[in-house]
């Protein structure tokens, strides 16, 4: 039995799967990225690119301190957005 001392001893989600990104893969070459989600896309979710998508380029700053800040932090320029297959990735 749990107390307040002895901190989580289980715990279980009961919801349903959220859709979040699950995984980012570099494609061969460099060519892009693969998003893959936590479940497939609805067939009819809009996948406009530079619409549904900001993406950002950075660097830390590695100092001593906790915490290093983010330099040189520009936007990434995308074309393209489609779905691979059936499944939940996007790429």
């Amino acid at each position: 039995m749990a107390s307040l001392t002895t901190g989580i001893t289980r715990l279980k989600f009961a919801g349903p799967t959220p859709l979040a990104i699950q995984a980012v893969e570099i494609r061969p070459g460099g060519q892009g990225f693969v998003l893959k989600f936590t479940r497939p896309l609805a067939a009819d979710s809009k996948l406009d690119a530079k619409e549904e998508f900001r993406v950002k380029r950075y660097h830390y700053l590695y100092t001593g301190n906790y915490g290093s800040p983010q330099a040189e932090e520009r936007p990434v320029v995308h074309r393209r957005c489609r779905r691979i297959g059936r499944g939940p990735a996007i790429g």
